[in-house]
């Protein structure tokens, strides 16, 4: 019995380390998202240099934000060695890798327009 409360224990642990991932993600996603439409939001705005400064902090935190969850989310994995089933690392660093890749061309369209 007590082996059985050990496996649960640890699937509600690594269960935990995804959702604490998806959140990191969400989270980065969000700022993303809303550094991307800043500008029109406060297009009005006679400093435009400003807007467009803070919808660029805006994409640069969440990206970083991304970053961060992926790297909280692989430094946890080793432990959770037993574990039945982990995301495999290929799947994480697709998902931030597309986002990342949004990011960059988020950023690039403020800077050419």
């Amino acid at each position: 019995m007590a082996e059985q409360r050990t496996e649960w224990a640890l699937e509600r642990t690594r269960l935990a380390n995804e959702r604490t991932l998806i959140a990191w993600l969400r989270t980065g996603l969000a700022l993303l998202g809303f550094g991307a439409i800043v500008p029109r939001l406060l297009g009005n705005v006679e400093a435009q240099w400003l807007v467009n400064l803070l919808a660029v902090l805006f994409v640069v935190i969440g990206s970083a934000i991304v970053a961060l969850g992926v790297h909280a989310y692989r430094r946890m994995t080793p432990v959770l060695t037993d574990a039945k089933q982990v995301i495999p690392w290929p799947v994480i660093a697709i998902l931030a890798g597309a986002i990342e890749v949004a990011a960059i061309t988020i950023l690039i369209l403020f800077i050419l327009y």
